[in-house]
């Protein structure tokens, strides 16, 4: 398995542990968060489970070289994601999957409402992905049986709970936002 913007490699664990996969690597732009991911490995996780630097547009293995991709949010801050998309199809095996979730418009007629109320979409931290646009390229990509489906009733209470637990008050508006275009139909 590979997990693209692993972050601090807990999700990776999860496949180990929780998921049974073999092995697993974890890539992310950040080298703070690889190094502290590998200092986190112990015990029987050493031989199954690898960090590495990498970007998700340019991962450094050869065609073909994993069963399962999975990616937790992280696609809306990667620099192309039409390239991680062909970039995870060339390193999958034939009948590999690939999973990932993230925050995407429903429609492209409200990205300007995004940009206005959702600071960190004004400010092009975030990008802003268009669900169909999306599943059209994967499609087209050569990825079958592609499905969507939303989480949002699952995550964005939480979401915005969390927010207020490690932002400042000035910060939890995006939070506030996102939230609000989540239950307008806008966000998911």
């Amino acid at each position: 398995m590979l997990e693209i913007g692993c972050g601090y490699g807990y999700g990776s664990q999860i496949a180990l542990i929780d998921y049974g996969a073999k092995s697993v690597v974890g890539i992310d732009a950040s080298k703070f968060q690889t190094e502290r991911a590998n200092k986190k490995i112990h015990g029987i996780l050493k031989d199954r489970l690898t960090f590495l630097q990498s970007i998700a547009e340019n991962i450094p293995f050869p065609d073909s070289s994993f069963n399962g991709i999975f990616s937790v949010e992280a696609v809306q801050h990667f620099n192309s994601v039409p390239s991680f998309v062909k970039e995870s199809f060339r390193l999958l095996r034939k009948g590999g999957k690939i999973v990932f979730c993230t925050f995407y418009c429903n429609d492209k007629s409200n990205v300007e409402t995004l940009k206005e109320k959702i600071p960190i979409y004004k400010a092009g931290l975030d990008n802003i992905l268009i669900r169909d646009e999306l599943l059209s390229f994967l499609e087209n990509t050569g990825f079958v049986d592609v499905k969507n489906k939303s989480i949002g009733k699952y995550v964005w209470d939480g979401f915005l709970g969390w927010t207020k637990q490690v932002r400042l008050p000035e910060k939890w508006i995006d939070a506030e936002n996102r939230v609000k275009a989540y239950k307008q139909g806008v966000l998911d």
